[in-house]
């Protein structure tokens, strides 16, 4: 099963209040399994897509019969219980280059800086940005 979370790729862009986004897309989740007449589904996870995945096993253990979390989160932001998280600065800069440059691949730099220079790369990068989500939403990502 694949599923885009709201605000991202097919899904509608409309996110709704942050409290509470987290148990929305697990409900959202759920949803689309019930959909699709899953009992149950391995659940893969990227990124902001994570809590979501984690809380529907938390919730719902016997609807999921795995969980891999690749690259993911528990909070994006530093906190005092989520030391490991982004520095409130970088997540400045970062939501302003996103801000600026949504769409063009510039956020390869951040994530792959590796294939920053090489054209096609960062084609590909700008490509995959415009079908991921809005410039909105992935500015939004930091408060989610």
């Amino acid at each position: 099963m694949t599923f885009d979370p709201r605000g991202c790729g097919l899904s509608d862009r409309a996110l709704g209040d942050v409290e509470g986004f987290v148990e929305r897309c697990a409900a959202d989740i759920e949803a689309v399994m019930d959909a699709a007449e899953l009992e149950q589904a391995a659940l893969y996870a990227q990124l902001h897509s994570g809590p979501p995945c984690v809380r529907l096993a938390v919730d719902r253990p016997e609807r999921v019969s795995h969980l891999v979390l690749d690259g993911t989160y528990a909070r994006w932001l530093r906190a005092p219980d989520t030391p490991d998280g982004m520095p409130a600065d970088v997540a400045e800069v970062f939501t302003e280059v996103v801000a600026q440059h949504w769409g063009n691949g510039a956020t390869i730099e951040v994530f792959a800086p590796s294939l920053a220079d090489d054209e096609r790369s960062r084609d590909a990068w700008a490509q995959y940005e415009r079908m991921a989500t809005s410039p909105g939403h992935a500015r939004s990502l930091p408060e989610r």
